[in-house]
């Protein structure tokens, strides 16, 4: 039976962030180029709606009524982000699987977008609706139990709801693990190929979830240390801006393009270190299943159904 090696997996992500390093760096800026314009167009309203509730003090009457105005920009930030990490999602995950299965086709830093991103997006959205499925399987006979124990101690309550939790985990996982080739499968046939994985995986959950422990294990240690320059960094190019917003909340968020400015530098590096862990995360995480796709189905099928 067809096997891959864990290590080897671990190695395919971490030979990609040492070899070709630009294109990592690349697959991060690219969400960036996106997500801070729509950040710095609708940021004002998110500062604004921290500067009414600071207003608002607690008065909830007045809180609404200040805050009712700004909803809509908060929400089509929220939508256009939201479609925007549908489809960069998709052309980041076929460049992370274009560098393991064609890394001759190198061509900027491996970002496309034609088909096989187009059906990369279809199947992450089923995806997502399978595991929207799986959480209200779990959501349903929770809320049930949840009515009957209405009266029950809260220590029984949290303990039940500890359970569902861990199992809705647990479950989830294990379908995401199952699930887990159906990318690399649909990148590399351009077809819908998401629950043919089920049958690929049969008999290699286990060593795929060592795979993605150690994956974010690593991309774990990769964070703290970049996080740690971050708040170092914030601290020291910020501090001032800190200072004054909690000295003075009101007066500081006044201006809701003047507290921006005043976090700018912060903001910036903070940007900057996101890029990085987006990067290093679509490596180690994501561009590895193209190597266990290969290794699974066989060099030779790959070979047939890429074209």
């Amino acid at each position: 039976m067809a096997d891959f090696s864990v290590t080897e997996a671990l190695g395919v992500g971490t030979g990609l962030i040492r070899r070709k390093p630009l294109a990592v760096l690349a697959w991060g800026v690219l969400p960036a180029l996106v997500i801070v314009p729509l950040f710095l167009l609708f940021g004002g309203a998110f500062i604004a709606l921290v500067a009414q509730a600071v207003k608002a003090s607690g008065d909830q009457t007045a809180l609404a009524q200040a805050v009712l105005p700004l909803i809509g920009g908060v929400f089509l930030f929220i939508l256009l982000v939201g479609l925007a990490a549908w489809v960069l999602g998709a052309i980041v995950y076929a460049a992370a699987f274009r560098a393991v299965l064609h890394p001759e086709q190198s061509a900027f830093f491996y970002l496309r977008f034609g088909a096989a991103e187009l059906w990369l997006m279809a199947t992450s959205f089923v995806l997502g609706l399978v595991f929207f499925g799986v959480g209200v399987v779990f959501a349903i006979p929770q809320a049930i139990v949840g009515v009957a124990l209405f009266n029950a101690p809260t220590g029984e309550k949290v303990a039940v709801d500890l359970l569902f939790t861990l199992a809705r985990l647990a479950v989830t996982i294990w379908i995401w693990l199952r699930l887990s080739l159906g990318m690399p499968m649909t990148f590399a046939s351009r077809q819908f190929r998401l629950f043919e994985s089920w049958a690929l995986t049969r008999g290699h959950a286990w060593a795929l979830f060592r795979f993605a422990l150690l994956a974010v294990v690593v991309i774990g240690l990769i964070d703290v240390w970049l996080v740690a320059i971050g708040v170092a960094g914030g601290i020291g190019l910020a501090g001032g801006a800190f200072a004054a917003a909690q000295a003075n909340p009101q007066a500081f968020f006044a201006d809701p393009r003047s507290a921006i400015g005043a976090f700018g530098a912060a903001i910036a590096l903070w940007a900057v270190l996101l890029v990085i862990i987006s990067g290093v995360a679509t490596a180690v995480l994501r561009a590895p299943f193209a190597y266990i796709y290969q290794r699974l189905a066989g060099d030779e099928a790959v070979a047939q159904t890429f074209t």
